[in-house]
Parts: structure tokens; C-alpha cells; sequence
């Protein structure tokens, strides 16, 4: 009692005063398990319509940092450009609405990566089954350790001794003189979870048939402009 339902108890529950109140009198009449019913019921509801979604929605993100997010909206931008310069000049020379087609696979491109950026999975790093994770969910034991640069000075450090690989960890390493290290790149870890893989593969359905359906009603938009709108 003292453990979970007491507000100075070091595993306190999230719940509702009124429960709370309620069991703490039951529970001066009668220790039996139904007496704990109300506010297991609570605690369930909460984990599965608060706790678990956020779970599971952090665990299907495959990319987490503001530079992988960012190459994801530069190539979408980059592919949306080269579709409005097809058009351009199509539109330019008066050529026939089918060679609009062409805008296809970039319009398709342009969507999947502005997908990508709003949902932070990467279909790439999904079929590895890999996650990008930031510095501070690692711990000491699982930082990897790069060797010491031959351009350093001096005794090598606690985090150039051992070995540069890790079991579930991969980086890229750059070294400075005078015995520094910098870490930079992209660090990765394996996703075995099934469930979380299963998410992953439904997210991928569902930003696949978004992106298709996108591309088609905006080419059904530029078939459908005259070919002589730009007079020369």
C-alpha cells in the first residue's frame, strides 16, 4: 500500500484522488484483491490509451535527429524543383500533355520524403532493420571506443583504449591532434522488436498508398493544364 498508493511512495500510481480516497477506506475494512479492482482498471486504461501509443509511437521512428530530418526535406524539396522545371518547360515549348508524365517519379519521390520527414521512418534504414539513436540514450558501456589517431600527442585516453566496434553500435569517427576525438555521423542500433517491425511495415503501407494517391491527382492537375498557356 505504502509503495504504490502512498504520495511519499517511491512507486506512487498515477491515480485519481476520488480512487484513491475510496481505497484507502475499503482497504481499513478489507485486504482482498477486489478492493484493488478500481484502481488496477485505472492504471490499465491509463497505460493503454496514454503510456503505450507514445511508446509505440517513439519506437517506430527510425530517425530522431534534426540532420537526418533535414537531408529529408532538402531531397523532397530538390525533387518538387525538378518537377516544376519539367513543367516549366514543357509548358515553355508547347509540348504535348503526355510528356507530363515524366513528372511522375519525381512528384513520387517529392511525397515519399516529405512523408518521411513527417513520420521519421526511413525505408532504407527499415529494410536494415536499424534505428538512429542520439548520445544521450547510450551509456558508458556502450559507447564505442576509437583507437588512438597516430596524428595525437601524448598518453591515450580512457575513450581511445579498446575497440572501435560495438555489438549493436556502428559510428563514424574523426580524430583531432593533441589526443582529442570528435564523434560524428550516425549512430545505429538494431531493432528486434516484432511488434515495433510490424508498425514500421504498416507505416510504410500507409505513406506508400498517401504518396500514389498524391501523385496521381497532381498530375490529373498539370494533364489538365492547356498546352498554350504560356504565349510566346
Amino acid at each position: 500500500m505504502h509503495l504504490f498508493f502512498d504520495p511519499a511512495g517511491p512507486q506512487e500510481l498515477n491515480v485519481p484522488s476520488k480512487i484513491m480516497k475510496k481505497l484507502k477506506e475499503e482497504i481499513k475494512v478489507s485486504t482482498h484483491p477486489d478492493v484493488f479492482e478500481e484502481a488496477i482498471r485505472h492504471c490499465v486504461d491509463l497505460m493503454r490509451t496514454s503510456s503505450l501509443p507514445k511508446f509505440l509511437a517513439r519506437a517506430t521512428k527510425n530517425i530522431d535527429s534534426g540532420r537526418e530530418r533535414a537531408e529529408r526535406m532538402v531531397k523532397g524539396l530538390l525533387w518538387i524543383s525538378i518537377t516544376i522545371a519539367v513543367m516549366i518547360v514543357l509548358l515553355y515549348y508547347h509540348q504535348s500533355r503526355w510528356y507530363r508524365l515524366f513528372t511522375i517519379p519525381p512528384t513520387l519521390m517529392a511525397t515519399l520524403y516529405f512523408q518521411t520527414f513527417q513520420t521519421q521512418v526511413c525505408f532504407t534504414y527499415m529494410g536494415r532493420r536499424q534505428r538512429e539513436i542520439l548520445i544521450t540514450e547510450m551509456t558508458p558501456e556502450t559507447l564505442p571506443k576509437p583507437r588512438k589517431s597516430v596524428f595525437s600527442s601524448g598518453p591515450p585516453t580512457e575513450l581511445e583504449k579498446g575497440d572501435t566496434k560495438s555489438d549493436t553500435l556502428s559510428r563514424r569517427v574523426t580524430r583531432k591532434a593533441k589526443g582529442t576525438v570528435k564523434i560524428v555521423g550516425r549512430t545505429f542500433k538494431e531493432v528486434e522488436e516484432p511488434l515495433v517491425l510490424k508498425l514500421q511495415q504498416s507505416i510504410k503501407d500507409r505513406v506508400l498508398r498517401v504518396g500514389v494517391v498524391a501523385t496521381v491527382l497532381l498530375t490529373c492537375g498539370l494533364l489538365g493544364i492547356p498546352e498554350d498557356v504560356w504565349k510566346r
